[in-house]
């Protein structure tokens, strides 16, 4: 049980780090709205926003992986 356990965390964690990988065009680690918006162009600034739990205006991965559980942004 274990092992599914950490095989789902591990396999949601790198879906989350690959479209981040793929979206983040400068290679910061870290998505802008501008970056999303060339990737996804029906995010927009709103959805953005609902996304950045933090609210310091770009996502980090934790914020990408949340933002695909909720269904917010496509997981590929």
């Amino acid at each position: 049980m274990k092992t599914v356990l950490l095989s789902t965390i591990i396999i949601a964690g790198l879906s989350a780090t690959s479209v981040a990988a793929q979206v983040d065009t400068n290679g910061d680690g870290i998505l802008t709205l501008d970056e999303v918006n060339a990737a996804f162009p029906d995010i927009k600034a709103e959805e953005f926003s609902a996304m950045d739990a933090n609210a310091d205006g770009v996502l980090d991965n934790d914020e990408v992986a949340a933002a695909q559980d909720a269904g917010l942004m496509p997981k590929t």
